[in-house]
C-alpha cells in the first residue's frame, strides 16, 4: 500500500511539473452552453514563436474554420483531414504558417487560431455540457503538437493541450450569488454598527456639586380658627 501511494505521489508530481514548465498552451474551449463550436487558442509563456500546431480528434469533430484575421496562418496548408487512419476513429487538424519567420501565435495572451464544429454530441438542457471531443496532441501522427516558426519547424517539446467543455450549473450560480449577497449585507450592517455613536458614551456626566438644592420638606399645614370679633 505504501509503495502504491509513493508511486501515485511521484506520478502526480511529474504531471504537475510538466504543466508548470509548459511553454505552449493549446486550449480548445466550448463557446457557450449548448453550442457545437469550440475555439482553438494558443498562448505562450516565454519568447517562443509558434509556427504551427497539430491536433487529433474523434469523429465528432467534423469541420474547422480558420481565423481569417490571423494573417500568419496559411489557409492552403492548413485544415482538417477526416478519418486520417481509415478506421473511423480519428480526424486530424494541422495549422501551418505562411513562411519561415512568421508566427501564428506568440506571447501570453490567447491567440485565436480557428473554430471547430462538433456534431453528434450528447447534451442536456438547459445549460448542457457537451460530450468530450477528445482533442489530443498530434505527436503520434505529425511528430509534434506545436512547432517553431523557424525554417525547420522544430518541435516545441513543452506543449500542453487543454479542453474546456464544462459550465457552472444554474443552481450553483444562484447559490453563489446568494452567498455573496449575504456577505455584502453582513459587511454593510457591520460598518453601520461600528460607525454609529453610542448613546451612553455620548452623554456628559453631571457633576453632583452642580445639582440644584433640594426643596425643603414641609409638614402638614394646620388651619387656625379666627377669634370672633368683639
Amino acid at each position: 500500500m505504501r509503495k502504491f501511494f509513493a508511486l501515485a505521489v511521484i506520478a502526480t508530481a511529474l504531471t504537475v511539473g510538466s504543466v508548470a514548465k509548459a511553454t505552449v498552451f493549446i486550449d480548445v474551449t466550448l463557446q457557450s452552453p449548448g453550442s457545437q463550436l469550440f475555439d482553438i487558442t494558443v498562448s505562450v509563456t516565454d519568447a517562443t514563436r509558434v509556427g504551427g500546431i497539430a491536433l487529433l480528434a474523434n469523429p465528432n469533430v467534423t469541420a474547422l474554420t480558420l481565423n481569417a484575421a490571423n494573417t500568419g496562418i496559411d489557409p492552403l496548408l492548413s485544415g482538417m483531414m477526416i478519418d486520417v487512419l481509415g478506421d473511423g476513429t480519428t480526424n486530424a487538424i494541422g495549422i501551418k504558417n505562411t513562411a519561415a519567420g512568421v508566427a501564428i501565435a506568440f506571447g501570453p495572451a490567447p491567440v485565436l487560431i480557428g473554430t471547430l464544429t462538433i456534431v453528434n454530441t450528447t447534451c442536456n438542457t438547459p445549460f448542457p455540457s457537451c460530450a468530450n471531443p477528445d482533442i489530443r496532441p498530434g505527436d503520434e501522427l505529425y511528430g509534434y503538437t506545436a512547432s517553431r516558426d523557424d525554417a525547420t519547424a522544430s518541435p516545441i517539446i513543452d506543449t500542453v493541450v487543454r479542453e474546456h467543455t464544462a459550465f457552472p450549473e444554474p443552481a450553483s450560480v444562484v447559490l453563489l450569488g446568494l452567498a455573496l449577497a449575504f456577505k455584502l449585507v453582513q459587511y454593510v450592517v457591520g460598518r453601520a454598527l461600528a460607525s454609529a455613536p453610542s448613546r451612553r458614551s455620548s452623554r456628559t456626566p453631571r457633576d453632583p456639586r452642580c445639582a440644584a438644592p433640594a426643596a425643603p420638606r414641609r409638614g402638614p399645614t394646620r388651619s387656625r380658627a379666627r377669634a370672633p370679633a368683639r
